[in-house]
């Protein structure tokens, strides 16, 4: 009987620790599977979230970026090695200013139509009045300084400079920068052939819009300065002598002086009625209000005064 009793006693002890051990295995599994399916989401997160960042930029942005910075090293390179010669590859924007005296203008404009065509050049602006001329004219920024020398031919000169502006650092970083974003256009290009989902095909080209745009204003400022480098711009202005026209010497209007005198005197004349208008409408009513406060106050029937009196009075008391 002792002997049943003491085998199902380890049966039972047996089968209780089979299912304290189940349990633990159990709940070590769970575990197991819990840790597991948070890792796993946990990856598919840093996934999802690899996966946006490579939408917003994309892994070809970065070869994109390389390509260009090597694109701006090479051309740096080129620009500031020891083989690139500066002052053969100067770029000037130049501007001459001459002023003459001449005997006539009837055959001026025709003798600076003629100096320009002489230098390869063209006028671009031009005003003339009874006694003047002026004119401004471009030409090839290699015949300036042989313009600038024989404008004497025009007529006698009372003065000439001119300057220089050096945009060579400027205009070599711009070509530099053109250059960098026809490859960022062309790669993004590239990359737009080949996106796979609508997401990417619009990142990429929201990006290459932004390029295009960007170049076309770099290439608009090229063109610009280019031009300016290509032309100089030679300004002409020219008197006839004091006083005189082409028909010859011109007396002082007398008729037109007095008629601007009686203008002047009657322009005068409304203005300082103006003024006694304002002081009549606005000063005297002033004035009346000041002298009848003061009055009221200080004066016959001294308000102001009698209250001092009052309370210096009750103050004594």
């Amino acid at each position: 009987m002792k002997n049943k009793l003491f085998i199902l006693l380890g049966l039972s002890l047996l089968f209780t620790s089979c299912s304290k051990s189940h349990s633990s295995i159990n709940s070590a599994a769970g575990n197991y599977i819990q840790e597991t399916k948070a890792s796993s989401m946990l990856r598919t997160s840093k996934k999802m979230a690899l996966t946006e960042s490579a939408v917003e930029s994309p892994a070809v942005y970065q070869d994109m970026m390389d390509t260009a910075y090597y694109a701006e090293a090479e051309e740096a390179a080129i620009y500031g090695s020891e083989n690139f010669n500066y002052e053969q590859n100067k770029k000037l924007i130049k501007n001459g200013f001459i002023n003459l005296s001449i005997d006539s203008l009837e055959d001026f404009e025709t003798k600076v139509q003629n100096y320009a065509a002489l230098y390869n050049g063209y006028i671009t602006n031009t005003f003339m009045s009874e006694n003047s001329y002026s004119a401004e004219i471009k030409v090839p920024g290699k015949n300036f300084e042989n313009a600038m020398n024989n404008a004497g031919t025009l007529g006698d000169i009372k003065s000439r400079s001119q300057n220089a502006n050096d945009v060579t650092d400027e205009y070599y970083d711009l070509e530099s920068r053109i250059n960098s974003k026809k490859i960022l256009r062309d790669k993004l290009e590239s990359y737009l052939k080949k996106a796979e989902t609508v997401k990417d095909l619009m990142s990429i080209e929201k990006e290459l819009n932004m390029v295009i745009s960007d170049l076309e204003a770099m290439e608009g400022r090229m063109k610009r300065l280019s031009y300016e480098v290509d032309y100089s711009t030679i300004n002409i202005s020219a008197y006839l002598p004091t006083g005189y026209t082409d028909t010859g010497f011109k007396w002082p209007d007398f008729g037109d002086y007095f008629e601007k005198l009686g203008f002047n005197t009657v322009n005068f004349l409304a203005g300082f009625f103006v003024v006694i208008l304002y002081i009549i409408i606005y000063a005297v009513p002033i004035i009346i209000l000041v002298g009848f406060l003061y009055w009221l106050l200080f004066g016959r029937i001294g308000l102001l005064i009698k209250l001092f009196k009052f309370l210096s009075k009750k103050k004594d008391k």
